[in-house]
């Protein structure tokens, strides 16, 4: 049944991904932002590395790969799998919360590289950190099945002794959680906190970065933002030197091809403007043209 009520959004997906670059994605590309395994630390400390995106130390990037659970609910769900033995789902929340942690280190295991070979359509999937959306489900549900613990003690008693008995392989984690903290202080103090540059930018300059500027204050700004910078980029784009579009581009850390790098991040505008103009119609608008006519501005 849900199979089927899902397949209204599953067959279009398998059949248009056929004319997506997504056809052929090598498994670097598929594997490209992973969970940095010092991003395990936000999990718990959301604003370890720094308080925005505009600054930050010691990751690539705090977008594509973020996951926070809380300090409270990882001991909860933590207890919620020893105290639902015999739960009938307690196993496949297990999983999939495991599961999604391991895909989401992408190459860092071998998890990833075995669906990547081995299950259809998984080969057309990018950026393992969004595995970290099971992880923060899984969890979840452990979590409420921690909490209804505390409120059942038949079952609440039998997990704190499996606990207590398993003491020293819990100061054993916390012991390796300090040395990753350690760790990612030492080796990372070094790290540029500015991300993602705008492409043009990159390309001029031939290094990637990103100092985003104030954030407009009204709409009216927003719209003027935008008209005054669309407005720069032909120009800009056209005094582009052919060498610079044939070179490479030094994209955090690793050279990439400087022209494959702005198609690329041509494909991610109208992608994302594809996904932001499915929202206007059922918030009661509707869509504007963006590239060409759409059914409301032919």
């Amino acid at each position: 049944m849900a199979i089927g009520v899902a397949a209204v959004q599953l067959v279009p997906f398998l059949e248009l991904t056929g004319y997506s670059l997504r056809q052929t994605l090598t498994y670097a590309e598929s594997a490209a932002f992973p969970l940095e395994r010092r991003g395990l630390l936000l999990l718990l400390v959301p604003h370890f590395f720094g308080p925005s995106l505009g600054d930050f130390w010691g990751m690539n990037s705090l977008t594509e790969s973020y996951g926070y659970l809380g300090i409270i609910t990882a001991p909860l769900a933590a207890l919620g799998v020893l105290a639902s033995r015999g739960h009938p789902w307690r196993l496949f929340w297990l999983l999939l919360a495991v599961g999604g942690l391991l895909l989401s280190l992408g190459e860092r295991t071998v998890l990833h590289g075995w669906l990547y070979e081995l299950l259809p359509a998984f080969e057309r999937l990018r950026v393992p950190g969004r595995f970290l959306f099971y992880v923060t489900v899984g969890t979840a549900v452990l979590a409420a099945f921690g909490l209804d613990s505390l409120a059942a003690p038949t079952r609440l008693r039998p997990a704190l002794r499996f606990l207590l008995r398993g003491s020293r392989l819990l100061l054993l984690l916390v012991g390796l959680a300090v040395a990753l903290l350690l760790f990612a202080v030492l080796t990372n103090q070094d790290k540029d906190p500015l991300i993602f540059r705008r492409t043009i930018e990159a390309l001029e300059s031939g290094k990637a970065a990103w100092d985003p500027p104030p954030m407009p204050a009204t709409m009216r700004e927003v719209l003027q933002a935008y008209e005054t910078r669309s407005a720069t980029m032909p120009g800009r784009w056209k005094a582009l030197p052919a060498e610079r579009w044939e070179g490479n581009l030094d994209f955090f850390g690793t050279e990439r091809p400087a022209g494959a790098m702005a198609w690329s991040f041509l494909f991610d505008i109208v992608h994302h403007r594809g996904q932001i103009s499915t929202y206007l119609r059922p918030m009661g608008s509707t869509v504007p043209q963006i590239y060409g006519p759409s059914g409301d501005e032919p």
